[in-house]
């Protein structure tokens, strides 16, 4: 059976092998190890900071979710969004906010759809 030390060297090493393999772009609020989890405290810590300014109470992951759907409203690319967020593929991405592409989209047709428009008063 493995002992304590093992499993933390072996995950040690693991979590190093998978930060050196990784592009310049880091995950987003990822803690020191890039688990993904935030300590209690800070979970706490956030809650409180959202409470003083007044806001309604969110998750420190949805921030995640914020920060992809601003990006993408922005018309940054779905591939630079994956490596900004850390997901494993272009799937994931795409996957997970396949409706805030969608309203893009449509918002893009639009905007093409206005250099078309005919001017009924300019008809004489």
């Amino acid at each position: 059976m493995a002992t304590f030390r093992e499993i933390r060297s072996s995950s040690t090493a693991s979590c190093s092998a998978a930060r050196s393999s990784r592009s310049r772009y880091r995950t987003v609020l990822a803690d020191g190890v890039d688990s993904q989890h935030l300590p209690l405290a800070q979970h706490r810590m956030f809650a409180k900071l959202c409470e003083r300014a007044g806001l309604r109470k969110i998750r420190v992951h949805d921030l995640r979710h914020s920060c992809a759907t601003l990006l993408f409203a922005q018309g940054v690319e779905a591939a630079t969004i994956q490596r900004i967020l850390g997901h494993s593929s272009i799937t994931v991405t795409t996957g997970t906010y396949v409706d805030v592409i969608e309203t893009v989209q449509r918002s893009a047709v639009d905007q093409l759809g206005g250099l078309f428009a005919v001017d009924d008063e300019s008809d004489p």
